[in-house]
């Protein structure tokens, strides 16, 4: 099996690990498996983003109140319930994230005309995510190169099985079995404790 497969299967084989998780600690532990195995095997990892993603979910549980008042504050209620609920959701999408992010890699080839479609979106995707950050300043124009730059893009290149990770040999196959093995050991603790 080649390597971009590998990555493959071991995320999916990852991802029931992580979907059930039943307690919102390991998910987390979980959701830093993902983002360190990404940041190991070459992809950029942001925090402001992710801190202003998981923010936003938790708030938007506190909405609903749900379980026992922690805090009250002008009217305002945080309640335990609604807390728990949007700690995990909140890892779930950010796991999620990053999870496909160590999956997907950018000389991935999917077998058929199907496949082939796909293959070339996650090279697009990849290519478009990565590269100088985007700011409120520049965002026009740099959106404009970024799309540009992809267009020059030729269908060789992607195909030519180019790979930019940073990991080599028997190492790259080592973090994905890592994961795998680490998502269902995770997931299994809070079974027996």
């Amino acid at each position: 099996m080649d390597k971009p497969k590998f990555f493959l299967w071991a995320g999916m084989a990852s991802a029931p690990a992580f979907l059930f998780q039943s307690d919102p600690l390991f998910r987390w532990i979980q959701v830093l498996l993902f983002i360190s195995a990404t940041i190991i095997s070459g992809k950029k990892f942001r925090l402001l983003p992710n801190l202003l993603m998981t923010a936003g979910i938790i708030f938007a549980n506190l909405m609903t109140p749900n379980g026992k008042v922690i805090l009250s504050f002008w009217g305002f209620s945080v309640t335990q319930g609604a807390l728990v609920n949007g700690f995990s959701r909140a890892g779930l999408l950010v796991g999620m994230i990053y999870l496909s992010r160590f999956s997907v890699r950018k000389n991935l080839q999917i077998p058929g005309r199907l496949g082939s479609l796909l293959s070339l979106v996650f090279f697009y995707f990849d290519r478009i995510v990565e590269g100088e950050r985007v700011t409120r300043g520049n965002f026009m124009e740099k959106i404009d190169e970024k799309l540009m730059a992809v267009q020059k893009i030729s269908i060789e290149d992607f195909s030519s099985g180019e790979n930019p990770d940073h990991l080599s040999g028997g190492e790259k196959l080592i973090v994905p079995a890592l994961v795998f093995i680490l998502s269902w050991t995770l997931f299994t603790i809070p079974l027996l404790i």
